[in-house]
This record gives structure tokens, C-alpha cells and sequence, in this order.
């Protein structure tokens, strides 16, 4: 499984070779996630031909649109059967900290059988929660940092040093050091988290929206991820929370891990 983790614009994967700082959204994937079914865009609405917002029923909605069509479309006919629930045609299921399944009602928390973790029914991808406190909360933010070079694009990043304070332990405040800390406490009951790919992470993301807040609530705004700029290596991909878009650069953001 691989972890992955995001980037937050105040303090989920991705590098640069100037100081990149940013909030790590700690997603874990499956190793083999990158052939993975597909989420929808939650687009749920249409519109008319004049661009006003309509219901998709509307005689007036223009025919072919996003809304019309796959999981979300069935979800909202009550046609989409889901293993767990969640908005649109999403279905998430609540995972605790030692790798149980939960109820969707379960709440955060550090013991054994709280909440820590998301899976989703549908990639298959399990994605870490941030906390409240701890080594994952949620308002830690990290340096872009990767020294592996057949992952990096050419470029290490920024390794966080003994004075960086902005993470949990002083001196571990970058995404690859933040991961392998995630590693050490099985998370979910696993110890092989990654940061994910621009393409994982947004497969959780509503189009223009956030992640449906009943399973990933922190509220986290730029996540990392583990993608370098193919034009300028030295910077990182993250997107940012509420537009679902993959912006770069290389300031502290939020890794989320992924497995």
C-alpha cells in the first residue's frame, strides 16, 4: 500500500528545492492504486441553455450533462448501491485506529477503536483523517522533502532541520520524515503509507468543492502531494481545499497519507 500526503496552505505530497512547507495531508494508498476505478465529479446540478442553474428534470436543462450521468446521477435516483454511504456517488467507510471497519457515526479519536482513517469503496484507497492533536493534527504543516530520486523528478526538496517547530517533534517537519512517523504507529494497522499522486488525491475531491466533510472534516486548505512540476522540478503539486484544483509552488502545506 502506498501512503500518500497533502500539502495546507497555513502550515497531503510534493517537493521542491527551495523551502516548501506545507500541511501533510497523510493519505495512504495501495501500492496498486494507480489502476483504480473512478470516482464521480459530484456535480449534481445543470443548467440552461442561458447558463442559470436548473434541476436536471427541468425540460429547459441542456441534455448531456455531467449530472446526467454515472454514480452521481444513479445516487441521487436512489439507483447506486453502496458497501458504505457518503455524499453524491461517493461511498466512504470510517476505518479505526487498529484497521476495523466503523459506523458512519463513529467519532476521532486515539483509541484502538476511534476513527482515524477513510477508505474509499470505490478506488479502494484508504485515506488518513487528521486529528486534533498528536503527530497528525491537523493544523501541522510541512516541508516538501523526498530523497528518493526515482520519486523525486530530480529534486530532494528541503529536508526540515533541528529549529523547524511547525510540526510535532521540532526537526521532523518534512513530508518524507512525517510519513516514515506515520509508518512507526501502524496507522490503521498498516506501516507502508505513502503520499499520493495528484491523481489520488483528487479522486476524493468534489468538483470545485471539498471532500464530503463527514469523512474527512479537518479542513485542511493546500494539500501536498508527491508530484514534482514536469516544467519546474523544484517545485511541488498540491491542491487546494474548496476548489479541487492542482496548484504548485513551494511554501509549507499539509501532507495527507495515503495507503
Amino acid at each position: 500500500m502506498r501512503c500518500n500526503s497533502a500539502v495546507r496552505a497555513n502550515g497531503g505530497y510534493w517537493r521542491t528545492i527551495r523551502v516548501k512547507i506545507g500541511v501533510l495531508l497523510a493519505v495512504f494508498v495501495l501500492q496498486y492504486a494507480d489502476a483504480i476505478p473512478l470516482n464521480d465529479t459530484g456535480v449534481v446540478g445543470c443548467a440552461n441553455a442561458a447558463g442559470a442553474n436548473v434541476s436536471c428534470s427541468d425540460p429547459a436543462a441542456v441534455s448531456g450533462q455531467d449530472a446526467r450521468y454515472g454514480r452521481d446521477a444513479a445516487a441521487a435516483t436512489g439507483g447506486l448501491t453502496k458497501t458504505g454511504s457518503g455524499v453524491n456517488g461517493f461511498d466512504f467507510t470510517k476505518i479505526s485506529n487498529q484497521g476495523s471497519r466503523l459506523p458512519p457515526n463513529a467519532v476521532l479519536g486515539s483509541g484502538p477503536n476511534d476513527w482515524a482513517c477513510t477508505l474509499d469503496e470505490t478506488t479502494g484507497l484508504m485515506w488518513e483523517v487528521k486529528s486534533n492533536a498528536g503527530l497528525r493534527d491537523k493544523v501541522h504543516t510541512y516541508r516538501w522533502f523526498d530523497s528518493n530520486s526515482s520519486t523525486n523528478g530530480g529534486h530532494v526538496g528541503v529536508g526540515s532541520v533541528a529549529t523547524d517547530s511547525f510540526c510535532h517533534v521540532a526537526g521532523r517537519c518534512d513530508m518524507q520524515k512525517f510519513r516514515d512517523d506515520v509508518n512507526t504507529t501502524r496507522l490503521c494497522g498498516f506501516s507502508d503509507w505513502t503520499v499520493p499522486t495528484v491523481r489520488q488525491l483528487l479522486s476524493i475531491f468534489r468538483m470545485r468543492d471539498t471532500p464530503d466533510p463527514s469523512f474527512f472534516p479537518d479542513g485542511s486548505t493546500l494539500l501536498w502531494t508527491s508530484n514534482t512540476i514536469a516544467w519546474s522540478p523544484s517545485e511541488a503539486w498540491w491542491i487546494e481545499r474548496g476548489e479541487a484544483f492542482p496548484r504548485y509552488g513551494n511554501d509549507k502545506a499539509i501532507p495527507r497519507s495515503l495507503h
